[in-house]
């Protein structure tokens, strides 16, 4: 029967998706269509795939339109502006991924910039750090519904500069990692951050996250480091909850400032993986005490509060199929189709943990198919 579900998930997107993929190559090699991503992203129609060769290319911006890059390693590099990527204006059905990208700016530290998007928007495998610039980098995020990030790294090496800095924006973190020099790793001005295996370091600062309003949630595997024995770990005002396995690195006695309300919760955490074309994706859900759990997927969807929960559900209403049930830790899988049109399919996994104490939701896990 999941089977069957999974064949009907994919078949709903199958005659309707165009296939159209391009390839970009900064070489210009025989088989590119552009030599340029900016070019690229304003020149398809909606729902392309772009398939980019390693290089470095220049900034570019996606305004309002449905796309997949996928790239094992580009480097973004503009020396106009102090956001090489940006992404903006998505409608509720429409979506980007971004797969591979580093980014550079010779302005000092770079950006990926989201903004003014209630479409989903992922980030997968992306990074603003030493690695790829001297000065680092910044995910910047403004009034946007659900961005989803994946074995990403934000680190800002600009006095002053937060890794992340997000305003009324709802953001999930997996395996992801944010820092900032004589800044706070990431500054919250309302909205959301769900975070599983993702660490958060401040350095010469009075806290590693400065919030305004909104919840933090940090999931099992997520580290809060503070700059020294005397130093915050949050500071400002807004809700934390944190499971006990949240590591607390160079905590002070009190590690949170007063205006912060601090619950501490054993929530379950899910990993998801996409696996290959032809090959099988899989989920995995455990802790949170959870005896027996629940593993969903469908589409990604804009986060609502269901009945009787305290956390959203990010699957899109009617696309929900029920992948497994059982003891926890739970793991799920499905065979990947070995087809072009499977490419930038973006899946959203979520779970529920049972416990004696109560029902609880799994964070999501968002990825697209390459």
């Amino acid at each position: 029967m999941r089977a069957l579900a999974m064949v009907a998930l994919f078949s709903s997107v199958a005659p309707v998706l165009p296939a159209q993929v391009f390839l970009v190559d900064a070489t210009g090699g025989p088989t590119a269509n552009f030599t340029s991503i900016a070019t690229a992203v304003t020149t398809v129609p909606s729902g392309s795939v772009l398939l980019i060769n390693p290089g470095i290319y220049d900034g570019f911006t996606i305004q309002g339109k449905s796309l997949t890059l996928i790239a094992d390693f580009a480097l973004i590099s503009d020396a106009t502006t102090s956001s090489p990527v940006r992404v903006d204006g998505l409608a509720a059905n429409q979506s980007v991924t971004l797969q591979g990208l580093s980014i550079q700016s010779v302005l000092g530290v770079g950006a990926f910039e989201l903004s003014n998007s209630a479409g989903t928007i992922v980030l997968e495998g992306c990074r603003g750090d030493r690695l790829s610039s001297p000065f680092g980098g910044q995910l910047l995020a403004t009034n946007c519904e659900h961005i989803h990030l994946r074995n990403s790294s934000f680190d800002a090496r600009v006095p002053g500069a937060p890794g992340l800095e997000t305003v009324d924006s709802n953001i999930t973190a997996i395996s992801a990692s944010f820092s900032g020099d004589v800044a706070p790793a990431v500054v919250q001005t309302r909205g959301r951050i769900d975070a599983l295996s993702t660490g958060f370091y401040g350095y010469a600062v009075p806290a590693a996250v400065q919030m305004q309003g909104g919840e933090l949630i940090c999931r099992r595997g997520s580290i809060l480091a503070g700059n020294g024995p005397n130093g915050l770990l949050v500071d400002g005002t807004g809700a934390l909850r944190r499971d006990p396995a949240t590591t607390l690195y160079n905590a002070s006695p009190q590690p949170f400032g007063s205006g912060i309300a601090v619950q501490t919760d054993s929530m379950p955490g899910l990993q998801a993986w996409a696996g290959e074309l032809g090959g099988h994706a899989a989920a995995t859900i455990e802790g949170g005490g959870a005896i027996t759990g629940v593993l969903a997927l469908g589409f990604p969807g804009a986060p609502y509060v269901p009945a009787g929960f305290s956390d959203p559900l990010w699957l899109a209403p009617g696309t929900e199929s029920i992948q497994a049930i059982g003891t926890t830790p739970l793991s799920a899988t499905y065979a990947v189709p070995n087809a072009s049109w499977v490419l930038g399919i973006r899946i959203v996994w979520q779970g529920v943990g049972l416990s004696p104490s109560g029902v609880m939701l799994s964070n999501p896990s968002v990825y697209a198919h390459r």
